[in-house]
C-alpha cells in the first residue's frame, strides 16, 4: 500500500475518477489521523491512498 498526501486533495480526487481505475474507498474523514482519504488500485494491484493534509 502506497500513500501520498496532496494539497488539492478536490482536485486530486477528480483526477482519480477520471483514471478510470478501480475506487476501493471513496472520500472519507479518517479519524485517527485526522485527514481526508480516498483508495484506488493501480494496473499492478497496489493500493494507492490519497490523503489531504491534516485537517
Amino acid at each position: 500500500m502506497l500513500f501520498f498526501r496532496v494539497d488539492d486533495f478536490d482536485r486530486a480526487w477528480e483526477r482519480a475518477q477520471s483514471l478510470g481505475t478501480k475506487i476501493e474507498d471513496e472520500p472519507h474523514l479518517n479519524p485517527f489521523a485526522g485527514h481526508n482519504e480516498f483508495t484506488l488500485r493501480d494496473l499492478d494491484g497496489y493500493y494507492i491512498t490519497i490523503c489531504s493534509v491534516p485537517v
